[in-house]
């Protein structure tokens, strides 16, 4: 008689998650608000359990999901990128640390860019919208933002 090897599901394997991710994920953090001021970064590193990570990236990618804001290190949308959920902030843009170069703003959402990590420093704000590429003095200039979304 045969043994069964393990009753128990499989994990998820890097393999899993890399085929389930969409290509603004790749190499960067979901932002996940968790109230007013405060979000929880979900991907590489952080080390959440493979799981939850993919649940939300789930839920992230679903139809009609969140409104977001995403910042690309490119113009033209371009190279690593991070998205930021509506109502979510980011005080240090990480890798992205002033290397910012295009972003797109979803409707009925703000992108404030500040030149300092901890919202510090001069500011920007980008309306909803594609912008393949920033103003004189913006690019790869932006260390934190915030997406306000109503």
């Amino acid at each position: 008689m045969r043994q069964r090897e393990n009753a128990l599901p499989r994990q998820a394997s890097d393999d899993d998650l890399e085929g389930r991710r969409n290509a603004d994920y790749r190499g960067s953090l979901l932002m996940v608000p968790l109230g007013d001021r405060t979000s929880l970064p979900i991907g590489p590193g952080t080390g959440f359990l493979r799981a939850g990570i993919m649940l939300l990236i789930g839920l992230a990618l679903a139809p009609g999901a969140m409104a977001s804001c995403t910042v690309y290190e490119h113009r033209h949308f371009l190279g690593e990128s991070l998205r930021v959920a509506d109502n979510g902030a980011v005080e240090h843009l990480g890798s992205l640390n002033d290397r910012v170069s295009s972003m797109i703003v979803s409707p009925d959402c703000l992108l404030i860019a500040y030149a300092d990590p901890r919202f510090a420093g001069a500011t920007m704000t980008f309306s909803a919208g594609r912008h393949p590429s920033l103003p004189d003095g913006w690019d790869d200039q932006i260390s934190s933002v915030r997406c306000n979304c109503r």
